[in-house]
Order: structure tokens, then sequence, then C-alpha cells
């Protein structure tokens, strides 16, 4: 009696089995599996939402800024947000950002703007306006938002008393409009 419930169990499995089978050769033939279309779903996440911001390069006399409208790849954290700020004033044309310039450490606090810079931030051509230029191009960028109302530099992580002898960093920057031409 047992083997004949075991044979009929046997029987009843496979059958469910084969119909499953059977049915899933009715619903999916090869050709609706050929047509099928899978959309990846890293390519969905990689699409990344543009903003535009304003830098402010200085023109070629080193006399005004000029004030440029960039595209960058918008970011939620606030660290990301102002080093894809400064990449942008940096890899744009016309840029004074002496290569190899990094930040190694920005923040935020009551609207204050600390920008820890590398050394590399003192090899540029010091002459005053070429000074004063680089100074406010940063300055002016950041304080493009509205968020940021002045800017304190450092480097590597201490106050410096110029960048080239010319600006003195002890201050706070705040924005200077009177710089950028035609404004």
């Amino acid at each position: 009696m047992k083997i004949l419930k075991l044979l009929i169990l046997i029987v009843v499995i496979a059958g469910i089995v084969f119909g499953f089978m059977y049915l899933k050769t009715l619903i999916f033939n090869d050709k609706d599996m050929e047509n099928l279309t899978v959309t990846p779903v890293e390519q969905e996440m990689t699409v990344s939402e543009q903003e535009n911001i304003y830098v402010f390069v200085p023109d070629s006399g080193m006399k005004n800024l000029i004030r440029k409208k960039e595209k960058k790849e918008k970011k939620e954290i606030q660290r990301e947000k102002l080093e894809a700020v400064f990449d942008a004033l940096k890899y744009t044309e016309g840029s004074i950002i002496p290569k190899g310039t990094k930040i190694k450490n920005i923040f935020v606090d009551s609207g204050v703007l600390y920008i820890n810079f590398n050394r590399e931030i003192y090899n540029f051509d010091k002459n005053s306006s070429t000074e004063m230029m680089l100074v406010y191009s940063i300055v002016n960028t950041f304080c493009a938002s509205g968020e940021i109302n002045k800017v304190k530099f450092l480097i590597d992580g201490e106050e410096a008393d110029t960048l080239g002898g010319y600006v003195s960093l002890k201050n706070y920057f705040e924005r200077d409009m009177l710089l950028v031409q035609g404004e």
C-alpha cells in the first residue's frame, strides 16, 4: 500500500513538473525570447542629472573676470558638490588654476567656505593682477550660488600669508562683482 502511494505521489509530481514545462513552451516560445528586450539596471543608474553653474575666469589682459556658464553633474553630498564646482572652474577655458592644484579638504560653516589646497596653488605667474584674478576667480565662483558668503584659503591645512606676495590671505574674502566684466 505504501509503495502504491509513493508511485502515485511520484506520478503527480512528475505530471506537475512536465505540465509547467509544457506551459512554459506555450507561453515563451523561442521567437518570443528573441524579441524580448532587457534593459540593464546599470544603464539606468548611470544616467546623471546635470545642473548649470557659473564660473569666473580672467580675461586675456588679467583686468577683469568673465562669467561663464558650465554644466556639471548634480551631486547630493556637499563635499562632492563643492569639489565639482572647483573642477568646473579648473577645467574651464581661460582658467588660471595652476596645474596639479588639488583640494585637500573643503567644507562650509555658517556660510563660510574653508578651502584647503595643496602647495601646487603657489605655481602661477606671480604678479599682482594674476594673483588677484586667481583669488577672485575662486571666490566669485564659489559665492555665485548664494549659499556661500565668504571664502577662507588654507594651504596644507594652515593659514598662509599670501599666494604670491600681493594679496593677503589672512582675511575672509567676499564676492567682488566689480571685477566682473559687464556686471
